[in-house]
């Protein structure tokens, strides 16, 4: 096995290794399948996405109870039908992760919870927003954090860009193997096949592995 294939297996396998961490928080949250009968429930308040800033902790943390009650009743996405182990949010749950990973950055930012608390609710954030493939939303937390350690040095700004950018690379490898998975279910491909990648694949891929 060459070199290349090597990194490339060495890839592969670090995605599937770190996908059950990558999007715990996010999919262990009790939901309906979509195909499940839903209970007939008052329509959602669309004001309750608008996050405002300077509020109490108490405030952010009900805000939080709220939406996750809401995220918990909204359908999830059906199982792919090959049984491919990372599951992403919903259509209806992903119009609220942003909302979500916004209350949980701000109780990460509360001096009132402990800082393990603190830190739950960074994790939290960054799985439910690597859940719905939002990679702008993980970049602005790189950058915002990085702003942070500039103005001030401190470790756990230093920290946190570090744990976001390999859940940035963790979702990026995971859409990869989706896409994969995505083709070997529609019979685009099959196990017979050699490990043959798509250009788009092949381009992330090679991304990453400059990257890395």
């Amino acid at each position: 096995m060459s070199r290349r294939q090597l990194l490339r297996a060495a890839v592969f396998y670090a995605a599937f290794a770190a996908a059950s961490n990558a999007f715990d928080a996010a999919v262990s949250v009790p939901s309906l399948r979509a195909d499940e009968p839903r209970a007939a429930v008052a329509a959602f308040d669309e004001t309750l996405l608008e996050i405002p800033d300077g509020e109490t902790t108490e405030f952010y943390q009900k805000r939080l109870e709220v939406l996750l009650a809401e995220f918990r009743a909204r359908p999830s996405a059906k199982p792919a039908k090959n049984k491919f182990p990372f599951v992403d949010l919903s259509p209806e749950q992903s119009e609220l992760a942003p909302a979500i990973a916004t209350v949980r950055l701000k109780l990460a930012d509360d001096a009132s919870p402990t800082q393990p608390q603190r830190d739950e609710h960074f994790r939290a954030a960054l799985d439910i927003l690597s859940a719905a493939n939002d990679l702008a939303a993980l970049r602005a937390i790189v950058a915002k954090e990085k702003a942070d350690y500039k103005a001030s040095p401190n470790d756990k700004s230093a920290e946190r860009v570090a744990f976001t950018e390999q859940t940035i690379v963790n979702r990026r490898l995971v859409s990869v193997l989706q896409s994969l998975s995505k083709r070997y279910a529609d019979r685009q491909i099959t196990r017979r096949d050699p490990p043959t990648l798509a250009p788009e694949e092949e381009t992330e891929l090679r991304s990453l592995e400059t990257e890395l």
